[in-house]
């Protein structure tokens, strides 16, 4: 994959004005819009390739919100009868006490509160398996790439970072068609904000190049959502 050395991000970008913590992350619309799926399949993937042969899962989630990603990857590894521990750090108190209060049946999943400051102390190589999902907007590029750089030291198996995805004609699109023909179409100007806050897939490949990583794998799906994934083992 060719880099991208250009610290030019293109198009405009609306970034959430942040004022401490990161503001609480959409989870209702990835679901609706077939993200949660896709992390799914990646995650899928992840389980039947690099992480097939490991006796127990350790994963991080970054960022997890009320910890519906999390809660996925138990279900999932319950259901291949394989044992899991997540560990789901997040930099909201008020989504800590939520996500807890809607894990009760989960066990395996551990629940934090930390700073993105906070993450150098994380143990380089102390898990399987790094995920973040549908956050990286909600961050500045020069968190994000900090962010990033934490993923890919934390994990050694691999990674999985996935995102809504900005896009100017499916902005545009989107806009036309909810202002002209979709009056009541509350998801899609939902994901127009979304996106607009989002990273286009040149900027998330530049906040990778920036982070130090190049042997990645990124993917565009239907141009609402981006994956980046890497696999170290």
């Amino acid at each position: 994959m060719k880099k991208i050395k250009s610290s030019h991000f293109t198009y405009p970008r609306i970034p959430i004005r942040l004022e401490g913590t990161p503001p609480k992350k959409n989870e209702e619309l990835p679901r609706r819009l077939g993200g949660r799926a896709l992390f799914a399949l990646e995650f899928s993937r992840m389980l039947h390739g690099v992480l097939s042969s490991r006796p127990k899962l350790s994963v991080l989630e970054l960022s997890a919100g009320s910890g519906m990603l999390s809660r996925l990857m138990v279900d999932m590894a319950r259901s291949q009868k394989r044992a899991i521990r997540v560990t789901a750090i997040e930099f909201s108190k008020g989504a800590v006490d939520a996500a807890c209060n809607l894990s009760r049946d989960y066990p395996e999943i551990d629940f934090a509160l930390n700073s993105v400051s906070g993450l150098n102390e994380l143990h380089s190589g102390g898990f399987d398996l790094t995920v973040c999902g549908f956050a990286l907007h909600l961050f500045s590029v020069e968190k994000a790439i900090r962010l990033l750089q934490t993923i890919d030291r934390t994990a050694r198996g691999g990674w999985i970072v996935t995102d809504f995805r900005r896009s100017r004609w499916l902005t545009m699109l989107t806009e036309a068609l909810s202002s002209s023909f979709l009056k009541n179409s509350g998801d899609l100007r939902q994901a127009v904000s979304l996106m607009q806050q989002a990273f286009t897939g040149r900027e998330m490949k530049n906040l990778a190049f920036h982070a130090g990583i190049s042997d990645y794998e990124w993917n565009g799906w239907f141009l609402l959502h981006q994956t980046l994934v890497r696999i170290k083992q």
